[in-house]
């Protein structure tokens, strides 16, 4: 019932959730070399770190993980983080990612699938798969917006001070809970 008609007139009626990682820019750690060479993002070409959000279709943030050095992959953070029963999610359910979550039905008890865009120049897709690439690509951006919301003070958007590194679990649970009390992200449907 809270499902945004874009996703109904798309025939994305089983989503369950959208997953996006990001990097936070952050201070590097000059005096342990390891640190540092775990630190570099390539992502964003700076030393980060980074954690992953899962937002319901409406934007509304249910589970995200801690902070870690942004060498860690993506994948490798997501099948971690469910390896516990964290992200367990309604048999038959699908969740919306980029292709940084390809292959992780192994992190859900539940073995739910990742849909991630695919876009190739090339023959392999014909116009309608194409087409629903785009439309999922669009309702998928849903997470840039989330993680605008949840990045959109001071202490987390920029440039994380090493002095900050200690509590940044702290203020990153703060931010996703602040993130929560904003309004939907798409109308939903008036008739339901």
């Amino acid at each position: 019932k809270t499902l945004p008609s874009k996703y109904k007139w798309i025939g994305m009626i089983d989503t369950a959730c959208v997953v996006d990682g990001k990097d936070i820019k952050a201070e590097s750690v000059r005096n342990d070399r390891l640190a540092s060479n775990t630190q570099r993002s390539n992502k964003v070409g700076w030393s980060a770190i980074r954690e992953l959000t899962w937002s319901t279709p409406m934007g509304l943030i249910f589970e995200y993980t801690r902070g870690f050095l942004s060498r860690a992959s993506e994948k490798a953070i997501m099948l971690s983080w469910g390896s516990n029963g964290r992200l367990k999610l309604p048999i038959g359910m699908v969740i919306l990612g980029d292709k940084g979550f390809e292959c992780t039905t192994a992190a859900y008890p539940n073995y739910n699938v990742t849909y991630h865009p695919a876009f190739l120049t090339n023959d392999q897709f014909n116009i309608t798969q194409m087409g629903l690439n785009t439309q999922i690509s669009q309702v998928r951006y849903t997470s840039e917006v989330v993680y605008a919301r949840v990045t959109n003070r001071k202490s987390l958007y920029g440039y994380l001070e090493r002095h900050r590194f200690s509590y940044f679990d702290k203020l990153n649970e703060w931010a996703h809970g602040r993130a929560n009390l904003y309004q939907p992200l798409l109308p939903l449907d008036d008739d339901e």
